[in-house]
């Protein structure tokens, strides 16, 4: 645990400081009432555009009404902690010149590191987003080892297949079985007998359309470790979650703190709210080296804990100012209750003659359905009820395909206990209708 000084989450001496400045004490207070309502309600109606729901106690606040967003992967955000951080929207994230910004941003990194992820001796990228961090552990990846080859399942996010365009890498797809736990070691294995040139090997932990939580045998981890290949972990959306919960997976916790994984994403807007904020964690701080000298010639640039040449601070900003609020029994308070409400909304499911893909393991149900004419159908019938949900199409060459609906638990206000029963209600008619 680093320093601290009025949170009960860890941050320097400095960044205390600026909120007394600001006149924020553990952010209870209110920000200044002179900003003029109609810069608030502007903001308020961008943020909305982001996907954001505002709660709080303003006027301007945003309620949860129908449809309800029962898919996206974007948390809540305390309205008056984004106005707090409306002041920064101009400064950038980046310039060493903009003092304030650099102590809060090294507040941000430092709480990730020490208090949330526990990983004290990680090097610390701040990114526009997990998508972004994704892409530079794959440039690192590819410097590194001057290979052009990635491994990642069929499960993978789509922003590794875009990095990897971007890139000129190529992808090696995985295709394995989600409900056996050897499958994914099984096809790593294969491929790395059959491939040469592999650059990186990417587990996605947990993925984003079934929740499933991907890992191989430490044997193939160390087989990557000794043919040269980087381990990067994209925990974009469960890196937080499971870190922060007291019910993590320990599955999880292993593969993101042993010797293997060199690079991890995490995304701290997909669990503490407004987007704009990702971060890369790297095991050798070394490594970022290999991309070249950081400085820019119309400013002295901060040190490689933000990246790029110009980045706005207040989706970081907002998220310091969540995670300093919610203090670290917040967090995980914050990440047991969307846990339990996940799992909740699971045993409803099975009450009612619905299974889900694969055991909730996180957040994420996936609810299970029969074809994708079925999907488009119930899809459909959930919004003109009230509910948005996502599909989920998978259809890997050589696998089944699964097919359903997929629902994601956050901590905005609206997935109460009446709310999930009159959403299986619905579904259950829905799909009596077809």
């Amino acid at each position: 645990m680093i320093e601290q000084e009025t949170a009960s989450i860890g941050f320097g001496s400095g960044y205390g400081k600026l909120l007394k400045q600001r006149g924020l004490n553990r952010l209870q207070e209110a920000p200044d009432a002179t900003i003029h309502r109609e810069i608030a309600a502007i903001t308020a109606r961008v943020l909305r555009t982001c996907g954001a729901v505002l709660t709080g106690d303003t006027e301007d606040q945003l309620e949860a009404t129908k449809p309800f967003d029962m898919y996206s992967m974007i948390s809540s955000c305390l309205y008056r902690l984004s106005i707090a951080a409306m002041p920064s929207q101009s400064r950038d994230l980046v310039d060493r010149g903009h003092d304030e910004i650099q102590t809060m941003k090294d507040a941000l990194a430092s709480i990730l590191r020490h208090d949330v992820l526990n990983l004290p001796d990680h090097k610390v990228i701040l990114s526009p987003n997990g998508s972004s961090a994704n892409r530079l552990s794959l440039e690192i990846a590819r410097e590194l080892t001057k290979r052009s080859k990635v491994l990642v399942s069929h499960l993978g996010h789509v922003s590794i297949k875009q990095a990897c365009r971007t890139l000129g890498m190529q992808i090696i797809e995985l295709e394995y079985d989600v409900l056996d736990d050897k499958s994914l070691t099984k096809a790593t294995t294969t491929a790395l007998d059959q491939n040469k040139d592999i650059a990186a090997l990417v587990l996605t932990t947990p993925d984003s359309r079934l929740g499933v939580i991907e890992s191989v045998d430490d044997a193939v981890l160390q087989r990557c470790r000794e043919l040269g290949i980087r381990v990067h972990v994209d925990a974009a959306y469960g890196g937080l979650w499971f870190s922060a919960s007291s019910k993590g997976n320990p599955t999880m916790r292993h593969l993101l703190e042993s010797p293997y994984a060199d690079s991890i994403t995490a995304d701290p807007h997909k669990f503490v709210g407004v987007p704009n904020c990702g971060a890369l964690f790297l095991r050798q701080p070394s490594d970022l080296q290999v991309l070249g000298d950081a400085e820019v010639p119309y400013f002295e640039a901060a040190d490689e804990s933000a990246f790029g040449t110009t980045q706005k601070p207040d989706g970081a900003l907002t998220a310091l100012f969540h995670l300093h609020e919610l203090g670290k029994e917040g967090v995980r308070k914050r990440a047991d209750d969307c846990f339990a409400k996940a799992k909740e909304l699971e045993a409803m499911l099975a009450a009612n003659g619905f299974s889900t893909i694969t055991p909730v393991q996180s957040g994420i149900v996936p609810i299970r359905l029969n074809s994708s004419e079925q999907v488009d159908h119930v899809q459909k019938e959930l919004e003109r009820h009230g509910f948005q949900v996502s599909a989920i199409k998978i259809q890997p060459a050589n696998l089944a395909p699964q097919f359903g609906v997929r629902v994601v638990i956050t901590p905005r206000p609206y997935f109460t206990t009446e709310i999930l029963q009159s959403f299986v209600e619905v579904l259950r008619q829905v799909k009596i209708d077809t």
